[in-house]
């Protein structure tokens, strides 16, 4: 984006989360649409990226029922838009995702953390060791306390809080409990096959798991993706704003904001890559970031090479030598990467805030082609793919497509437009 619009650009690659047999099954189709108009009438729009659903209500449906309400709605502010968004998704879908569903999910959830635990409680040496039952549960308490005060020990994600932990233990453990006594069998090399409850406490572990859950709901839960994009009424210039939407945990509703940022008078540019960054960062500042990892690992190991080589023609090596590492590695990496930045990422942006909305359109579809075909060629994914969408926002004509996909012949189809026109 620049000071005179924003184009939106995406592939048409959408991922499907389906559970089966107790695992999740991700599938991947090319015909989503990820670039949504926002507002019926305002310069916003919104993008999507990762999984295409939430709860099981597919986001295209959900943005097209908001976008409907919002009829001659105005808000000052990009974020005011983004906010009012969130609201509705939560006020719609607990409707339909109720308490039940919620609590079935997280069952679910627990569930899967539960043979996670297990697996690493029956992974270790003192357990295996164990000849009686008795030796057997002394060695997984012991674990079990260690994992909870390692647990103890850290915060909570900022997204959720020790309320909602203790809401969900009243609410969840004698369920969970009874699942354990049910469906979590322990096995031991040597000793018979057991339900939990011979081995610890089904109360305590149960809390123990719940409380995972919410450390850990980010790798659990699936997310998506929103970047909310445009002007507010009173903005002369446009801004976006970031979300990771993962929905309800519990009654919990989680669409944590991860940045936002704006042009203004000194901002003259502004270009962000969603989801797989790695060639758009590459093309940008002439390195990938895969790259970067590999030239602070060389450089280390060079160093402690030459440092070994000294050491041998009897040389000593100067006192507290791994913080000097440390800190030659660090002036060596700001030496080489001011280098690039000059050289790549401060042109690059300059030209890009002088760029006319063509030009912009046709970078932004550039860069998801080229993320397209590194994936095609090196990876053999299907993670990114399919046509490209680009939209382009301005103050003055709103929200503008320029290239857009349809599952249907337009030619073939006149009476959907004239319902547009209507």
């Amino acid at each position: 984006m620049n000071k005179q619009a924003l184009v939106l650009a995406a592939d048409s690659a959408s991922t499907v989360t389906e559970w089966h047999d107790g695992k999740s099954r991700e599938r991947y189709y090319k015909g989503a649409n990820k670039i949504f108009q926002l507002s019926p009438s305002e310069p916003v729009g919104v993008m999507l990226y990762s999984n295409a659903a939430l709860h099981g209500v597919p986001w295209e449906t959900i943005i097209k029922e908001y976008r409907s309400t919002l009829s001659g709605t105005r808000f000052d502010t990009l974020e005011q838009y983004a906010q009012h968004l969130f609201v509705f998704v939560q006020s719609t879908l607990s409707k339909i995702y109720d308490s039940s569903a919620r609590s079935n999910d997280f069952l679910r959830y627990a569930i899967l953390q539960t043979f996670i635990v297990v697996d690493s409680l029956t992974k270790t040496t003192s357990f295996i060791a164990a000849t009686t039952l008795d030796e057997a549960r002394a060695a997984i308490a012991a674990e079990l306390a260690t994992m909870a005060r390692a647990l103890n020990a850290r915060p909570l994600p900022t997204e959720v809080t020790d309320a909602d932990v203790s809401a969900a233990v009243a609410s969840q453990k004698a369920r969970l409990i009874d699942a354990y006594n049910r469906d979590i069998p322990f096995h031991h090399p040597t000793l018979e096959p057991q339900t939990l409850a011979a081995f610890a406490d089904p109360s305590a572990f149960a809390e123990l798991v719940i409380r995972f859950v919410y450390y850990r709901f980010k790798a659990i839960m699936d997310d998506t993706g929103v970047v909310v994009a445009g002007f507010g009424a009173k903005e002369l210039f446009p801004s976006y704003c970031h979300y990771e939407c993962y929905g309800f945990l519990l009654d919990k509703f989680i669409a944590p904001k991860r940045e936002s940022a704006a042009i203004d008078l000194d901002t003259v540019s502004r270009i962000e890559a969603f989801a797989q960054t790695d060639v758009s960062e590459t093309f940008m500042t002439g390195f990938s970031p895969e790259v970067l990892t590999f030239v602070l690992d060389a450089t280390r190991e060079s160093l402690d090479a030459a440092a070994a080589e000294f050491v041998k023609a009897g040389a000593s090596l100067p006192p507290d030598w791994d913080k000097t590492v440390v800190r030659m590695v660090g002036e060596h990496r700001k030496a080489w990467m001011d280098k690039a930045f000059d050289r790549h990422w401060a042109p690059f942006r300059r030209v890009v805030g002088s760029l006319p909305i063509p030009d912009m359109a046709v970078l932004a579809e550039t860069l998801v082609a080229l993320t397209s075909l590194k994936e095609r060629v090196t990876r053999g994914t299907e993670t990114v793919g399919g046509a490209v969408d680009v939209a382009a926002i301005t103050r003055g004509d709103g929200f503008v497509w320029i290239q857009r996909k349809h599952y249907f012949d337009p030619q073939l189809n006149p009476r959907y437009f004239h319902r547009l026109r209507e």
